[in-house]
């Protein structure tokens, strides 16, 4: 069908989003089969994952005002937009939230992910994160068992309000809050060294997605980060980040 029911059930989640095209979502700029090595997807990647802010703000003793505001807002839209596009993120927790070089927080890493039509209690693969999916997959997972039965969105809508709960936990008693830009600089200062340690990993990654038909995308991602290499001060302006994903 039109959201691309020819493709593997992995790959669905990722074509969805990318054929919807709407900003507050990851950004995927391509999904490409190679014969031989299964599908490649060149996607958004960010700065760090929500978790990494986390420890950020409990080491620093630093934080802005409406963070706490601005990130349930954000994923709530989010599993808005996806149930629009019947796509089930199925484990929702703190690393799975990237930080993006625009500061936005966006839900990430889709392998778990199932195109779910409705809201029924249906029975499921068990998937989560314990401490964050819902009580009833928690049990599953402590029991080893292979599937459960839940009410898919209302079992995300959960997983949200455990990271938002997460978030307060860690977060509310900093008292030290400071401008929304200023912390958002700290925070890409504190983590850019080790971004800067993957940059050579991700530019290899970008030479095994050479069968992409958008090949100036490609050139132009593969330029930008020879000259990161070369010049560490461009990692604050870099709005853009690659990694390779494949299921064969």
């Amino acid at each position: 069908d039109s959201l691309g029911c020819d493709y593997p059930l992995k790959i669905l989640p990722y074509l969805r989003i990318l054929r919807l095209g709407r900003p507050e979502l990851i950004n995927i700029y391509g999904v490409k089969y190679n014969p031989g090595l299964g599908y490649s997807i060149l996607l958004e990647s960010g700065i760090g994952t929500l978790q990494d802010l986390i420890d950020f703000v409990k080491t620093q003793q630093i934080i802005y005002e409406d963070l706490e505001e601005e990130l349930s807002e954000s994923l709530k839209t989010q599993l808005t937009l996806l149930r629009s596009i019947e796509v089930c993120h199925r484990n929702i927790n703190p690393s799975n939230i990237i930080l993006t070089y625009d500061n936005e927080f966006k839900l990430g890493d889709f392998g778990d992910a199932d195109i779910v039509p409705n809201d029924k209690l249906q029975e499921m693969k068990v998937k989560g994160t314990p401490g964050f999916c819902h009580p009833k997959l928690e049990k599953a997972i402590k029991d080893g068992q292979e599937n459960c039965s839940i009410l898919p969105y209302d079992s995300e809508e959960y997983s949200v309000n455990r990271v938002l709960m997460h978030v307060k936990a860690n977060c509310s008693r900093i008292t030290n809050k400071i401008d929304k830009k200023d912390f958002f600089r700290k925070v890409q200062n504190h983590v850019s060294l080790r971004t800067f340690e993957n940059i050579k990993e991700r530019i290899y990654q970008c030479k095994v997605l050479n069968t992409f038909e958008d090949r100036e995308l490609l050139k132009e991602l593969k330029n930008k980060y020879q000259k990161m290499i070369h010049d560490h001060s461009l990692m604050n302006d870099h709005k853009f980040a690659v990694h390779h994903i494949q299921y064969h």
